[in-house]
């Protein structure tokens, strides 16, 4: 058997040799009220920084490689109980959640080819978009995508100003949806 340096890899998915179970999402929770208020309580506090329209959160479930979006948030209310499933094998969805770094687009009409996420993220009064993707114990979690009617809204959200807003909204997110059933094993070579 070789020997590796940790160092040498981003996490234990690059290691030789092991495979990893990554913590699964509870599917049913997703249509649950406390999520809706959680949600909405997060536009609350996030619409005292940003002129925020429309918003959706979509779940990652990395067991079907799936995004499921869940909630959507236009005209005050929050709409939940139907969850539509977007597989992220390809679309800027996936690159973002990939990354793992929050995208600001002042352009949001050339933010995805999709017209699917086009019609998920954006209103015919959209101007600038973002899109943050939630994790919690370094587990990827879905994203958070918000848009708003007033050009270049979310920029001073790249320089830190709700970041910790949306940090707490991913933790109590994870509280209730996440099953803890992190696995890692060892394969004989």
């Amino acid at each position: 058997m070789s020997r590796y340096d940790f160092d040498d890899f981003n996490s234990f998915d690059d290691l030789p040799g092991l495979r990893v179970k990554h913590t699964a999402i509870d599917l049913e929770k997703l249509g649950d009220k406390q999520i809706s208020t959680m949600l909405f309580r997060l536009i609350g506090k996030l619409s005292r920084f940003y002129p925020i329209d429309k918003s959706s959160l979509a779940i990652y479930d990395e067991a079907s490689n799936h995004l499921h979006l869940s909630h959507i948030y236009r005209n005050r209310s929050i709409s939940s109980g139907m969850t539509l499933t977007i597989p992220v094998n390809r679309g800027t969805l996936h690159q973002v959640l990939k990354q793992g770094y929050p995208v600001a687009d002042n352009f949001p009409d050339r933010f995805s080819e999709s017209i699917i996420e086009k019609k998920l993220l954006l209103s015919q009064e959209t101007m600038s978009l973002l899109v943050v993707p939630l994790s919690a114990n370094g587990i990827r979690m879905g994203l958070l995508n918000l848009s708003s009617p007033k050009p270049s809204a979310f920029g001073i959200y790249l320089d830190g100003v709700g970041t910790q807003i949306v940090e707490n909204f991913s933790a109590e997110l994870a509280d209730k949806i996440l099953i803890t059933a992190s696995t890692v094993s060892i394969l004989n070579r």
